[in-house]
């Protein structure tokens, strides 16, 4: 129960999160 809920809201959170790191990492 926990873990599905913590992985579908850790989902959107990482994939929205990551964009934005990937860009700044991917242009040093």
């Amino acid at each position: 129960m926990f873990t599905t809920h913590h992985k579908g809201l850790n989902l959107p959170i990482t994939k929205i999160k990551r964009p934005p790191k990937g860009r700044q990492s991917n242009h040093p």
